[in-house]
């Protein structure tokens, strides 16, 4: 059996397709394609979404206290503390 630090990431990309909800209280979802064609959802509730949207929309934003940058810049980090997702 695989540690978690033996798994390999699922490499995805966006299909430029967003579902929007017409609940409100739905996530938004985002579809995506493995390497190999499989198709994956990723499911953003509002906050989550608006959170990603702001790293997308202005990835250098060093007054968000939302997003932690690595040294080299290249890596962040979403705090976004919620119920639903209490580890996001």
């Amino acid at each position: 059996m695989s540690t978690p630090d033996e798994v390999e990431p699922l490499v995805v990309r966006w299909d430029r397709t967003v579902i929007h909800p017409q609940d409100p209280r739905d996530d938004t979802i985002v579809c995506c394609l493995t390497d190999d064609g499989r198709p994956v959802a990723l499911l953003l509730n509002d906050e989550l979404r608006e959170a990603l949207g702001g790293l997308l929309a202005d990835p250098w934003d060093q007054n968000d206290p939302t997003v932690e940058h690595d040294l080299d810049g290249t890596t962040y980090r979403i705090s976004a503390d919620t119920e639903e997702h209490p580890h996001a």
